[in-house]
């Protein structure tokens, strides 16, 4: 906890930096809150439009860089409504078409649940 609190006091320390701080705090309250997915949910992208990955689930926690398109494939974690009756879901995305030496190939974070579907209940197959 001690480094968890050091860390949001670093990160405010910098103002450009302000929002970052907001959503981790706001992504650890979130935390008590969830509702896990067992088994996991496997979902697809049923948004015409980009859907961006959020650090916690509010709107000004958007991660710029990382979003999904139409058809893309996640596999559902966490399931949480806010205030707003907004359910958001928490997702990993992993892109199985960037290089073996890319960095990007794992992406996760919050996400709206209405621009999927889901299409099944993901079983993991052990190789």
């Amino acid at each position: 906890m001690f480094k968890k609190m050091l860390f949001i006091s670093l990160l405010s320390l910098n103002s450009s930096l302000i929002f970052a701080s907001d959503c981790l705090v706001s992504d650890l309250k979130t935390y008590s809150y969830e509702q896990e997915i067992q088994p996991r949910w496997e979902l697809s992208v049923i948004s015409k439009q980009r859907v961006y990955f959020h650090s916690a689930p509010e709107a000004v926690c958007k991660m710029v860089d990382d979003y999904l398109i139409q058809n893309d494939h996640v596999i559902a974690y966490s399931l949480y409504t806010d205030k707003a009756q907004e359910k958001w879901v928490y997702v990993m995305y992993i892109n199985t078409e960037h290089d073996a030496d890319d960095s990007d190939d794992l992406i996760e974070g919050w996400v709206k649940l209405k621009d999927f579907k889901k299409l099944d209940d993901y079983v993991a197959v052990a190789k």
